[in-house]
């Protein structure tokens, strides 16, 4: 098994409070080689349960051909391997939206696929980042993880440096940054909310976990949250609890939550052209500072 992140087969309902019995997240190594199959195309909606084992991340978090490899150093002397796709057409007169898409632990993101067809490279004219955490790597830790999980060093970080070297190279509109993650990166993309609630317009968290006690630190953001019904890896009450700790902080998510599908969720989600039209209309009414600095 991948010990990287950890699962609770117990937890009450209560007030949003887990009891810790703390098992790792299964690898999604046979999920990410269904979904490679599916590279070129959409899922359908009655995509099947993910049956996960245990196998090493993939080498590339996507093999698009719009995606380019690439590479960034820190300021801590770590270096960041990731694919971008730039938006057709490209214009640097023009501003344009940059998403981030964190994999899951089998190393790879169904985002890409889904934006990386000619058909919305067209409607969507993006700036699209899937970066790549190692072996060993988080991309973040909450406090619902056990310790030992805590203890792994965070990647977001690093990816909020190489945002904004991007931002830097790029005609990138500060105001239109999003992000999505499955699995272990629908667990980053809650990590990188709670750091800076105030640097994303729209996130889309997709079977993922976090503690709701940070709830009210992102219930300004919207938020599309996504689950499996049968995820048997992580809970979907996770997601439900999370739904219902941000509408206590007077946040309205949107939730959506697929009967009868397991853990590749992530197939469903990221078929659905309405989530990326509803991720394109939002938009900081100010821009924030960037994170890294």
């Amino acid at each position: 098994m991948n010990e990287m992140f950890c699962t609770v087969r117990r937890w009450a309902i209560g007030p949003f409070t887990l009891m810790a019995i703390l098992l790792p997240f299964h690898s999604e190594a046979a999920a990410a080689q269904a979904q490679a199959k599916a590279a070129s195309q959409p899922a359908s909606k009655g995509a099947a349960r993910a049956k996960s084992k245990a196998g090493p991340r993939a080498a590339a978090t996507t093999n698009n051909p719009n995606f380019q490899k690439r590479s960034f150093t820190g300021k801590d002397g770590e270096t960041l391997e990731y694919w971008l796709m730039t938006p057709k057409d490209y214009d640097p007169k023009e501003k344009y939206p940059l998403l981030l898409a964190l994999h899951g632990s089998g190393g790879t993101t169904q985002a890409p696929s889904a934006l990386g067809t000619d058909e919305m490279r067209e409607k969507h004219r993006w700036f699209v980042m899937a970066p790549k955490a190692p072996e060993g790597w988080s991309w973040a830790s909450a406090r619902l993880f056990s310790e030992r999980i805590r203890e792994l060093k965070p990647r977001l970080p690093l990816v909020f440096e190489a945002m904004d070297a991007l931002e830097k190279e790029f005609s990138i509109d500060p105001r239109r940054l999003y992000v999505t993650g499955q699995s272990m990166g629908g667990v980053g993309t809650y990590g990188a909310l709670a750091a800076h609630p105030d640097w994303f317009a729209a996130a889309a968290p997709v079977c993922g976990a976090w503690d709701v006690e940070d709830a009210p630190k992102f219930a300004g953001a919207p938020i599309w949250i996504f689950h499996g019904g049968a995820d048997p890896t992580v809970p979907v009450d996770f997601s439900r609890n999370m739904v219902e700790a941000l509408k206590k902080a007077g946040a309205s998510p949107r939730y959506t939550e697929f009967p009868g599908v397991g853990h590749n969720s992530w197939l469903n989600a990221y078929a659905m052209p309405e989530l990326w039209d509803w991720m394109e209309a939002q938009r900081l009414a100010a821009p924030a500072g960037a994170p890294a600095k």
